[in-house]
């Protein structure tokens, strides 16, 4: 089952798994608008697939240093 979350929320749980991440809202909404990510309209606010922003900050996916 994916882990569908806003991008605030998918933020608050990468960082309790690592305090130290340089993940933060503006990154991932980076991410989100040059296609790095998949998202859809949640209503009021973008969702992502947790899973899917986990694996491109690990080195997975299609990442580009930027």
């Amino acid at each position: 089952m994916a882990r569908i979350r806003t991008l605030p929320k998918a933020v608050e749980e990468i960082k309790a798994k690592d305090p130290g991440t340089c993940i933060n809202y503006g990154r991932l909404r980076r991410w989100v608008k040059s296609g790095k990510i998949n998202s859809f309209d949640g209503g009021k606010c973008r969702m992502v697939d947790l899973d899917e922003v986990e694996r491109l900050a690990s080195g997975g996916g299609a990442y580009e240093n930027s």
